[in-house]
């Protein structure tokens, strides 16, 4: 949990009239389950390029979506949950990046990690109103870009699709402008003729 959100935590349970006993073992919980589930800020893990597994999962229509549907362009897959705090925190600012970079070849990718997600994730997007592409993830994916040890996690797809960077737990925006803008530079190596 951010030193901000214990800050908050803190001046209700202190500040405020005294909370009951359940008002603040509920708050106790929630604040334990999102120190366990949710990753601190780190920073971005640069790692030697590897091809990006090839996926193909249903987005929140039910529209099949391949990850070669993306080639050519750099490509920010974020795993994230409805329930992450930190995940839906961050999602305002991936939404601005999507819309910042799409133009010049810049695509992100949500893949949920909820238990049923076709149950929560499109009714969540929607009022969320997220307009970058989300896919219903299941164990495949998560085999696949493993190990997932925690939300967020984002891995950093050049145009090349290789992996090029990976990281888990939320990032500034300054970090991730800087990445996309380095990769979006890059020109692409052609094959040998």
């Amino acid at each position: 949990m951010s030193d901000g959100a214990n800050v908050l935590m803190m001046n209700w349970l202190f500040l405020s009239r005294r909370p009951s006993r359940g008002a603040a073992l509920a708050i106790t919980v929630l604040a334990v389950i999102a120190a366990i589930s949710c990753q601190p800020l780190q920073p971005g893990s640069e790692v030697k390029p590897v091809p990006a597994p090839n996926f193909t999962l249903p987005d929140i229509d039910g529209r099949a979506v391949s990850l070669s549907d993306h080639k050519g362009k750099v490509v920010l897959i974020d795993f994230w949950a409805t329930w992450c705090i930190p995940c839906r925190m961050e999602m305002p600012m991936l939404q601005a990046l999507h819309n910042e970079f799409r133009e010049k070849g810049f695509e992100v990718i949500g893949i949920s990690v909820d238990e049923n997600p076709s149950k929560v994730v499109p009714s969540f997007i929607k009022d969320v109103g997220l307009n970058y592409t989300n896919l219903l993830g299941n164990e495949e994916i998560a085999r696949l870009y493993g190990p997932i040890e925690g939300i967020p996690t984002f891995v950093l797809i050049d145009r090349e699709g290789k992996i090029r960077r990976r990281g888990t737990g939320g990032r500034p925006r300054e970090a991730f402008e800087k990445w996309i803008m380095e990769l979006l530079q890059e020109t692409p190596k052609r094959p040998d003729v």
